[in-house]
């Protein structure tokens, strides 16, 4: 659609170029902006750029995760050996903590193998979190528990954080160390 609509614009541009009479052009011009201004709503998109709203956001169709208190949180419980099961927060561990992406593994929760993933990677790696949100845990898909403590096979996993949507969670293969 996208395509249909530029092109569209790019024939009318170039259609101002055929007409003769400079106030013929003026016209023409005017009325191009005049369908530009109309058939797009500037105000949808400043609002989904600049808006600091967290939550679905109904002009983009977007969900907008409020992630301060997660990162904050994180500031204190990230350790030198952890590996990392993520949904968004993938490319914010990158950002923040400059944490190497060979330690990140994506939790996709359209994939039906996922929960052998996430079993796979929590036993071939001694600690570590998974940061996953609601939809990919439990709204679009089955997830895992929200709260309290549970098993990924032999594997005890705590859940650390519940807030915002988001959930972390700490596994550990020497709990008792700990």
């Amino acid at each position: 659609m996208r395509f249909i609509i530029s092109t569209a614009i790019c024939s009318l541009i170039k259609f101002k170029k055929i007409l003769n009479e400079k106030y013929l052009k003026i016209f023409y011009g005017l009325t191009l902006l005049l369908f530009i201004f109309s058939a797009f709503n500037f105000k949808n998109t400043f609002y989904s750029i600049n808006s600091d709203k967290h939550g679905y956001v109904m002009t983009t169709g977007e969900h907008h995760d409020k992630v301060k208190d997660t990162i904050k949180f994180l500031e204190n419980e990230i350790q030198e050996k952890d590996v990392f099961i993520g949904t968004i927060f993938s490319s914010i561990l990158q950002c923040a903590f400059n944490i190497d992406k060979e330690r990140i593994y994506p939790y996709k929760y359209s994939d039906p193998e996922r929960f052998n993933f996430v079993e796979k990677v929590m036993e071939n790696n001694s600690q570590g979190l998974m940061i996953l949100d609601y939809r990919r845990n439990g709204g679009w898909a089955k997830g895992y528990p929200k709260s309290g403590e549970f098993q990924i096979g032999n594997i005890f996993v705590k859940t650390l954080q519940n807030k915002d949507g988001i959930q972390v969670y700490r596994w550990r293969h020497d709990w008792d160390n700990y």
